[in-house]
């Protein structure tokens, strides 16, 4: 569905009561349905919903219950509605109370469907304080150090880790909560956990198929350590940060590098603090953009982003490397399978910083999807890429196409043939609806789309 869909279907939503009191297994099957919206926000096209003042009384009501699983079911609904502005100010308020009423031992929320970060920008009683709260709760948790534990046997997470999910999650929706103080208190720790545990990445033993090792369980903890890096740690500290901190920095940094760990993502983010090895770190960026090794692609393209979209004073470019020159040449000669994610930052950079969308990356980005178009086609046999992720590759590609046609369009500039070809292919009713709706939501944007071939 597209986003104007999904909100108008909120009334429908409503009528699905809370499932009863089942036992565990049944619970899983049995979601609320608003955990599946997918929407965070109400659309800028859509007329306002009518939500019977009983029904939000009945929801309140059961969020304040002891009973966790209808409490979990009401405050789910009722943040739902907050958050696509269907509630008024006393409702709003009403919700506050609600949400912290049930707390846990750290003062936060308990008893919801939400993680703690989530509460920073809920509302809120105006007696409490979710941010002091929430950062006295992260700087009590500990990250998972294998070494301090009593337990020597090893949780296979998969790098997911709560602490790290928490931390992330307050630095999204470019609102960071994190400060340059806050940057430096968690690199100290998370050098204690670098210093204290890389020595499993050595750790050899047999493995059964079907089984993780321990070495991959720890390259992927590690890799969250480095997007800890990448996103709340470097664009924190500047080179006026005590040079201690700086100096346990740089030892993880070129530790992480050493092991074959992902690290140019979180050294490009850094550039700022340590300037004289951007040319280096550009370098390495280039070389693992034409890597046959697809993490590492990916790696080198998320320093791309990283570079482009950063805040700090920077400089963009090296004297030998351009990062907006070197996605727009991965753009060209990049196989389909592998594409994805180069779209998808291109989509981003259209989006949040367009004076960065050169002359040459819009070339390059109009010809990758000229090629698209037909690596795509649904009567295309194309052996190097199954359905599926044909299908996930049109899908992206929809929405590059689809931005760009707002870019023209706001800027009054003429439509390129192959964006016009991409528009009347989309919103063709043979279309998937998936590859549709970005078109669809254009709409909302001021702009009407005809579904016919005018």
């Amino acid at each position: 569905m597209s986003e104007s869909e999904r909100y108008n279907i909120v009334p429908d939503l409503l009528k699905i009561p809370y499932p009863g009191d089942l036992d565990a297994l049944s619970k899983t099957e049995f979601h609320n349905p608003f955990l599946l919206l997918n929407l965070e926000h109400k659309p800028k096209c859509v007329a306002d919903l009518d939500i019977h003042t009983g029904v939000v009384d009945h929801l309140l009501s059961q969020s304040m219950l002891d009973n966790l699983d209808r409490r979990r079911w009401a405050t789910t609904t009722l943040i739902s509605l907050y958050n696509l502005q269907l509630l008024d100010d006393y409702q709003s308020k009403s919700v506050a109370s609600a949400i912290w009423n049930i707390t846990d031992m750290h003062g936060l929320p308990e008893g919801t469907d939400f993680r703690k970060f989530a509460f920073l920008r809920l509302p809120h009683p105006e007696s409490v304080n979710p941010l002091e709260l929430f950062k006295e709760y992260v700087f009590s948790t500990g990250f998972p150090i294998q070494k301090h534990k009593q337990d020597k046997g090893v949780n296979l997470t998969g790098g997911r880790i709560t602490i790290v999910h928490e931390v992330l999650g307050a630095n999204s929706h470019n609102q960071s909560v994190w400060t340059e103080v806050d940057a430096v208190e968690f690199m100290a720790r998370l050098s204690e956990w670098w210093n204290a545990d890389k020595e499993q990445l050595n750790e050899k033993e047999v493995v059964y198929e079907g089984f993780p090792s321990i070495q991959s369980e720890f390259r992927a903890r590690f890799a969250r350590l480095l997007e800890l890096i990448a996103e709340v740690i470097g664009p924190r500290l500047s080179k006026e940060t005590p040079e201690d901190t700086k100096l346990s920095l740089s030892q993880v940094l070129a530790g992480t590098r050493k092991y074959g760990l992902p690290s140019l993502a979180a050294e490009s983010a850094c550039l700022h603090i340590y300037g004289d090895l951007t040319g280096e770190v550009y370098s390495r960026i280039n070389e693992a953009l034409i890597s046959s090794q697809d993490n590492i692609q990916r790696d080198g393209l998320r320093a791309v982003l990283k570079i482009v979209l950063g805040t700090n004073n920077i400089t963009k470019k090296s004297d030998e490397y351009d990062p907006i020159s070197m996605l727009g040449q991965y753009l060209t000669w990049c196989p389909t399978p592998s594409i994805s994610l180069a779209l998808s930052i291109t989509t981003r950079i259209i989006k949040e910083s367009p004076d960065c969308f050169s002359r040459s990356l819009e070339v390059a980005t109009l010809r990758r999807l000229d090629r698209l178009l037909a690596d795509t086609s649904y009567i295309t046999k194309n052996v190097e890429i199954p359905f599926d992720e044909k299908l996930e590759v049109r899908h992206i590609s929809s929405a590059l196409a689809a931005t760009l046609w707002l870019r023209y369009k706001s800027s009054s500039e003429s439509v390129p043939e192959v964006i016009e070809r991409w528009r009347k292919a989309c919103l063709s009713s043979e279309e998937f609806a998936e590859i549709r709706n970005p078109w669809r939501d254009v709409d909302c944007e001021g702009y009407t789309l005809s579904t016919h071939d005018d």
